[in-house]
C-alpha cells in the first residue's frame, strides 16, 4: 500500500484493526471506464457493470416512438423472449406531483419520458437501449 509510513503504521491503519480497507480505488480509472461506457452506449444515462462485466445495469430515458414505449413490462418480455433482461426500476416525472420511482411489475406500462433502469447481459444492452430509446424505423447513429 502507498500509505505505509516506513514504520508499519500505515499498514496497521488500513488493516483489520484500523479502517479495515480491503480495496484501493483509483478515481481516474473509474471515471475513465464510466465515460467509456457512456460513449459505447450513447442512449444511456448511466451504465454500471456487475459480475466482472458480464451484466450491466443501464438507465435510459424512454422516448416516444421507440418500440416498447407504451407497452406493459410483461408484453415487453414476451415480445423478446430471447433477451435476458429485467426492468428493475422506473423513475417517472409527474406534471402536478413530485417525480418519483413507481411500482414496477408486469402490468406497469413504460411511458415516454420515464427513466428506465434495466439489468441485462452486456451483449444485450445495445438492443435493450434501442428498444427504449430509438424511434422505430430510424437508423442508429454511431458515436
Amino acid at each position: 500500500s502507498g500509505f505505509d509510513t516506513g514504520d508499519g503504521r500505515g499498514r496497521s491503519l488500513l488493516g483489520k484493526e484500523g479502517f479495515a480497507v480491503d480495496r484501493v480505488i483509483c478515481p481516474e480509472e473509474s471515471l475513465t471506464r464510466y465515460i467509456g461506457k457512456l460513449v459505447q452506449y450513447p442512449e444511456a444515462l448511466q451504465v454500471r457493470e456487475f459480475a466482472g462485466g458480464r451484466a450491466c445495469l443501464a438507465s435510459v430515458r424512454a422516448r416516444g416512438g421507440a418500440p416498447v414505449v407504451g407497452m406493459r413490462i410483461a408484453d415487453m418480455r414476451a415480445s423478446a423472449p430471447d433477451v435476458a433482461m429485467r426492468v428493475v426500476a422506473i423513475y417517472r416525472r409527474f406534471p402536478e406531483e413530485p417525480d418519483r420511482f413507481i411500482a414496477c411489475d408486469g402490468a406497469t406500462r413504460i411511458e415516454a419520458g420515464d427513466e428506465v433502469f434495466v439489468l441485462a447481459a452486456r451483449e444485450q444492452i445495445p438492443r435493450v437501449l434501442a428498444a427504449l430509446h430509438q424511434r422505430g424505423g430510424l437508423p442508429q447513429h454511431p458515436v
